[in-house]
């Protein structure tokens, strides 16, 4: 009987116009879509919990750590009016900064100082050039008696100032996204005249890659041949057991050997226990 009404709810909605509808008048092809919908829904309600898991857990600390290798405020934030003044300066004119720009960054070094983040930019500012940290950490204090004319006193705290590699690391890291954490990576450097490689003494990355990649090579190649030949013997194996198993005479000598074994392990015990 249900199966009649269900046949007449789809059939009997002939309205003349060729569309096929349910008992109560909805065009079958929405009803089944609806139900394809509530059944899509349901099942990603099924899956939402692990699905959620998979981001919070996965994709997200991920996402972060790639926006960390390209985040570079910290310059911006620490010495402001030193990245707005050196905007005009060029490092291939051989020169160093102009007398404004010794004046901003002594401002910005001594609220640096006062905040205690002056060595955290010296220590972002040491991954492009080595010995940055250190000139950072020694300038810091030096700011509480530093006064115009701010280049010659900037130079009396440490010559580096005086040097045109400095300013333009400082330059280089300016921007708040920088490819200095991957240059780094491969052994490279932005100076400058550009990128070009660190000194050879300093080129530590590439060397470990490719330590890295020919282990990596030559433990999977091991493996491959391990199990390669544990699957050569054990067919070997399988095989001579076939056969033996097929052969009456090699059967019958494998069981008088397993009866004599057994009988001189018996005789071992009754011995023992004897004595």
């Amino acid at each position: 009987m249900s199966s009649a009404v269900k046949i007449e709810a789809i059939t009997s909605s002939d309205d003349g116009d060729g569309i096929m509808r349910a008992a109560d008048g909805t065009p079958l092809k929405a009803r089944l879509a609806k139900a394809l919908r509530r059944e899509k829904l349901r099942s990603f309600l099924m899956i939402a919990p692990l699905l959620l898991f998979v981001v919070v857990t996965f994709l997200l600390p991920i996402g972060d750590m790639l926006f960390r290798s390209v985040e570079n405020q910290i310059v911006q934030n620490t010495i402001p009016n030193t990245v707005v003044a050196l905007k005009d300066w060029d490092p291939k004119s051989g020169e160093i900064p102009s007398e404004e720009v010794f004046a901003a960054l002594g401002t910005d070094m001594t609220q640096a100082f006062k905040d205690k983040t002056h060595t955290k930019l010296g220590l972002r500012l040491n991954y492009d050039n080595p010995g940055m940290s250190g000139l950072f950490r020694k300038t810091g204090p030096a700011t509480r008696t530093i006064k115009a004319p701010f280049r010659e006193a900037f130079l009396k705290v440490d010559p580096a100032w005086g040097t045109v590699e400095t300013w333009a690391t400082i330059r280089g890291a300016a921007p708040a996204y920088t490819d200095g954490y991957f240059l780094n990576a491969l052994d490279l450097q932005r100076t400058a005249n550009g990128i070009e490689q660190v000194p050879e003494s300093n080129q530590i990355y590439v060397q470990l890659f490719q330590r890295t990649l020919f282990m990596s090579l030559v433990i999977t190649f091991s493996c491959l041949l391990s199990g390669l030949s544990g699957c050569v013997s054990d067919g070997a194996f399988k095989r001579a057991t076939s056969q033996h198993a097929l052969d009456p005479r090699a059967a019958a000598v494998l069981d008088v050997a397993a009866g004599a074994h057994l009988r001189m392990e018996s005789a071992a015990a009754d011995a023992r226990r004897h004595q």
